[in-house]
């Protein structure tokens, strides 16, 4: 009995083996065909304005993968000045 071991990078899930085993254990009695699949985790980029202003995001998408890079543009409205941007765990 060989045991499978399936490390995922990070932004990365390890979603399960299939082919010969869907376990992480296969018994080798003959040629045997595995395949690890991983799936790329997704995130989102909520963007919250404090003030009157807007805030553009490039590229502009629905989820982003690991070390994707986002380029954020402030823009202050008439009367207001923008200040900075704070990471939620800034507060």
């Amino acid at each position: 009995m060989v045991v499978l071991e399936a490390t995922a990078d990070a932004g990365w899930t390890f979603t399960g083996f299939s082919g010969d085993t869907t376990t992480n254990s296969i018994t080798i009695d003959a040629n045997e065909v595995v395949t690890a699949t991983f799936t790329q985790n997704e995130y989102t980029l909520t963007i919250n304005t404090v003030g009157d202003g807007s805030v553009a995001k490039s590229p502009d998408k629905a989820t982003y993968h690991y070390n994707d890079v986002v380029v954020l543009e402030a823009t202050a409205d008439a009367g207001w000045t923008f200040t900075g941007f704070k990471r939620r765990y800034d507060y």
